[in-house]
């Protein structure tokens, strides 16, 4: 049996004294504690320090110390505590995300946190210093490596990971992508498009090739054909500039010889509205437009965009009631893998054929 440091055992002992107070009550002074656990007062400052990061404490100028609301997430009866982590970036996705799981913790029953961290990182590498019973992680990119699994492992906490991580040994809850694009593709075929074409918008990724793989599949198996374009933009790079760059190209080549475009991800379809635009190409009635994630800006494009909505707030759903299971210990299958059905949400950007492109 390891035994804890002297102030590492006056820190538990604290925090047990802690938590059976109530927010706003005053602690034990400094000289009250080394009274009391005869200890120095660098070993009580050593226990404390700890105390007030995690937020359970706080000084008060000339008063003393008091406890917070931070220790009700410690009572028997508190709910658990579930992060959603995310990369700190601008995206309507991820604020759809947020917006989506603090809606939930009502009705789940639990007490919901957000953490942000470096998009630059790739990955979570710390944890704050609060109370956190479980973790669903959104990565920055789907290529993790074996180290960040086992730093994430290293946290000691619940966790399962919002992404397509085929080759990983973790919990997953992701959106079936390779079905959500063959959605696309039958969606513009039903409405009489022949001639299509896919167009990668995104740094390659798991969830990239299943979306290609599986609208171009589809549209194999329905003897249509299908162009890929790729604007071979990398992580870190501005999407919109290099895919307005990318679709201006394609219309000054006169390479624009199909009647149906899937666009893998929302937020540049902006970029290919305004090349279009501004070359005379009207949008559905020359080329029809379809995406994929139905973020809160779907509706606001002109025209409003078609897209498949990738069911952020069942992906949370499931993810809660995963971590739920495994800290009341019945989630005994490991690792836990689950897709969830996309849906198609139709507006103004597709629409029937009504040209032969040659």
């Amino acid at each position: 049996m390891i035994r804890l440091a002297k102030h590492e055992e006056l820190y538990e002992n604290l925090k047990n004294v802690l938590i059976e107070l109530e927010p706003g009550d005053s602690f034990i002074s400094v000289r009250e504690i080394m009274r009391r656990y005869e200890v120095s007062q660098a070993t009580v400052t050593s226990a404390v320090e700890p105390l007030l990061e995690e937020g359970l404490l706080e000084k008060r100028s000339g008063l003393g110390m008091f406890v917070t609301n931070e220790v009700n997430k410690y009572k028997a009866s508190a709910p658990p505590v579930i992060a959603l982590v995310l990369p700190r970036w601008m995206s309507s996705v991820y604020l759809q995300l947020e917006n989506a799981f603090l809606n939930l913790q009502s009705e789940y029953g639990i007490s919901a946190e957000l953490i942000h961290y470096n998009s630059n990182d790739g990955m979570i590498k710390e944890l704050p210093s609060r109370k956190i019973d479980g973790l669903i992680i959104h990565p920055a990119v789907d290529m993790i490596k074996a180290e960040e699994i086992q730093l994430i492992n290293g946290f000691n906490v619940p966790y399962l990971i919002l992404g397509n991580m085929k080759d990983l040994d973790v919990n997953t809850v992701n959106s079936d992508d390779k079905f959500g694009a063959s959605m696309a593709a039958d969606h513009l075929i039903k409405l009489g498009h022949q001639r299509l074409a896919v167009f990668n918008s995104e740094p390659w990724s798991n969830a990239v090739a299943d979306r290609i793989n599986g609208f171009t599949e589809y549209c194999s198996l329905q003897g249509v054909d299908v162009k890929i374009f790729d604007a071979n933009i990398r992580s870190g790079q501005n999407p919109m500039v290099l895919v307005y760059d990318f679709i201006k190209n394609l219309c000054s080549k006169d390479e624009l010889d199909f009647s149906g475009m899937f666009v893998i991800s929302e937020s540049p379809c902006l970029s290919v509205f305004k090349a279009l635009h501004e070359h005379g190409i009207r949008i559905p009635d020359d080329i029809s437009v379809i995406s994929y994630g139905n973020s809160c800006d779907s509706d606001y494009f002109y025209p409003a965009l078609t897209t498949i909505e990738s069911n952020y707030t069942e992906q949370l759903r499931e993810s809660i009631n995963i971590i739920k299971a495994i800290l009341s210990g019945k989630e005994r299958v490991f690792p836990i893998k689950h897709n969830i059905r996309p849906e198609i949400v139709i507006r103004e950007s597709t629409g029937k054929c009504i040209i032969t492109t040659q």
